[in-house]
């Protein structure tokens, strides 16, 4: 899912019926939340997967603030929450869009 996590129950119930183990998590929109308005602020794709239960509640938790509070045109994950949030999680860059393969494509040195 991308910002949102509405396959999650689908999810489960294949997971039981089929006696897999689901890896719960989603491509997010982090951005820096700075001065700027919103149509000025960058945003990268990161990935979020959920290693515990603590990971859950704080996915969840997370989730719910984006559409809440830090929506605009998607519902956004600015990183001091992300940061805050970030225990029982795994995180990683994700596609292009990601803030590390962006940066290189940018011209950053690796």
């Amino acid at each position: 899912d991308h910002g949102v996590l509405q396959a999650f129950p689908d999810a489960a119930e294949a997971g039981r019926k089929y006696g897999v183990k689901i890896i719960y998590g989603l491509e997010g929109y982090l951005f820096e939340q700075d001065n700027q308005p919103p149509d000025h602020q960058r945003t990268y794709h990161i990935i979020l997967l959920v290693k515990n239960r603590q990971g859950l509640e704080n996915l969840y938790r997370m989730v719910s603030q984006s559409h809440l509070e830090f929506f605009y045109r998607r519902p956004r994950l600015p990183r001091h929450l992300v940061q805050k949030y970030r225990e029982g999680l795994l995180l990683g860059t994700a596609c292009e869009a990601g803030e590390l393969i962006s940066s290189i494509l940018d011209g950053a040195e690796v």
